[in-house]
């Protein structure tokens, strides 16, 4: 309970950066895209009804976020000294995680 105590006293700070089309991100990795798909009117529904809507797609690095220590590597070692080689299967992430 001691964890609930302290979050009651606790602050959050916001770091989050808006999206836009064109924002800054990784170069290898894909940008942010937005489209506006449909328009109030353009669909119809039977009882007069319409929606707008939009469709997103970004890369898993655009924005804030957070990257685990071992994301980036140099010269084939990741953070710790694993090998990429050994550890950029499935199977190695999973005999990584049990040790």
């Amino acid at each position: 309970m001691e964890l609930f105590d302290r979050l009651g006293s606790s602050r959050v700070y916001d770091l989050a950066q808006p999206y836009f089309i064109g924002m800054p991100h990784y170069p290898t990795h894909p940008p942010f895209l937005f489209s506006l798909v449909k328009q109030h009117g353009e669909y119809t529904g039977p009882a007069g009804n319409s929606a707008a809507s939009d469709a997103i797609a970004l890369g898993s690095h655009v924005g804030t976020h957070i990257d685990a220590l071992c994301h980036f590597s140099c010269g084939g070692k990741l953070f710790g000294g694993g090998e990429v080689a050994d550890l950029q299967s499935y199977e190695g992430w999973l005999a990584a995680a049990r040790h």
